[in-house]
């Protein structure tokens, strides 16, 4: 968080992250193509990054997810196959 970063996020994630957080950053880009192939990821967060751009993963996500911050980007899509995914676990939060 608030590191300011900046360029684009890597197009693929190695699939042992757990989490991935470039919350409050000046990214821009698109998101990581593999987020539904990282089965150990908990916590996916990239908010406030105004410059960040491209669709939402359109698929089910890892059932070890538990928190997921999109909000203040550009980010586009529906969050349909994630709110399906959200709504079997109570801790889950979601920011859009």
């Amino acid at each position: 968080d608030y590191n300011r970063l900046s360029g684009t996020l890597p197009p693929e994630l190695p699939t042992a992250f757990e989490f991935f957080n470039v919350n409050a950053n000046e990214l821009s880009g698109t998101l990581p193509r593999n987020l539904e192939q990282l089965s150990s990821l908990s916590r996916f967060a990239v908010a406030s990054n105004s410059k960040l751009s491209g669709t939402l993963p359109s698929g089910q996500l890892s059932q070890t997810v538990r928190q997921i911050l999109v909000g203040l980007t550009q980010l586009s899509g529906t969050l349909r196959a994630l709110e399906d995914h959200l709504l079997h676990k109570r801790s889950y939060l979601l920011h859009q």
